[in-house]
């Protein structure tokens, strides 16, 4: 084979890998509407891709909830439902963009205040997959970006209710070492609450997980036994210290994002 005959066959196994993916969809939403992981004793579709595919649940979600966004479901008359992201499911059915295509499109498109029209809205969908069938993630994300702030100028258009849709805090699964990953969003209410509980709680010489003497709990209660020496042998950084400061009673844990012992 020539050199341009591997590049054009690699391209050709790209868009239909691509396709495959969006058929794998369909099959999802097939699976769904006829009860199957019910029927196979599974309490969710997570778990029946768990079961019968022998893929992480990591993967099986995020396959779920591509599916709600591009897969074609169907009325309890049987008439099919457009897409919640049409041009975006017909780009992946065409073998056009894959997966990382369409999930930075679905990442965008959920910033969108709900303020914006739907004609707006609609539009916005279209320009990102037409972007997504000639470049890469990369340049959708930018993309995003640039029409995210063309549709909201002034930052002004979102209220509690897009904060709602967004905001949440997902714990990871522990590791060999039993560290877990934590990521989320906060709305304003709750970063309002965080920021003076960490203000005490993990002030330089307070609940410094690596000297047994340095002081643990409230910081206004030891502001005057906090020594200048205390200060000087401090080495953790500040997000070790806001680690330990979670494990002291009446601290994060009363908000709920870190967990108690």
């Amino acid at each position: 084979m020539s050199d341009s005959d591997v590049v054009l066959i690699m391209q050709q196994l790209e868009k239909s890998l691509r396709r495959a993916g969006a058929v794998s969809l369909r099959l999802i939403v097939e699976s769904v509407e006829r009860s199957l992981p019910a029927a196979l004793g599974c309490n969710s579709p997570n778990k029946l891709l768990v079961e019968v595919l022998r893929v992480s649940a990591a993967d099986a979600s995020a396959r779920v909830t591509a599916a709600r966004d591009l897969g074609l479901f169907h009325t309890a008359s049987g008439e099919q439902m457009e897409a919640a992201l049409p041009e975006t499911a017909s780009a992946q059915r065409d073998g056009d963009i894959g997966a990382d295509h369409a999930r930075v499109i679905r990442k965008i498109m959920r910033k969108i205040p709900h303020a914006v029209t739907n004609a707006d809205v609609a539009l916005a969908e279209s320009i990102l997959a037409q972007c997504a069938r000639e470049g890469t993630p990369e340049d959708v994300e930018s993309a995003g970006h640039r029409l995210l702030a063309h549709l909201d100028p002034d930052g002004n258009l979102g209220d509690d209710r897009d904060r709602s849709r967004r905001r949440g805090v997902s714990l990871g699964r522990q590791d060999s070492e039993l560290m877990s990953k934590i990521c989320g969003e906060l709305d304003p209410t709750a970063r309002a609450l965080l920021d003076p509980i960490l203000a005490k709680w993990a002030r330089p010489g307070m609940n410094n997980p690596d000297d047994p003497e340095s002081p643990s709990g409230d910081a206004d209660w030891w502001r005057q036994r906090v020594t200048l020496a205390l200060l000087r042998r401090e080495t953790t950084t500040p997000s070790a210290r806001y680690s330990g400061s979670c494990w002291n009673p009446g601290s994060l844990a009363g908000i709920g994002v870190c967990p108690s012992r």
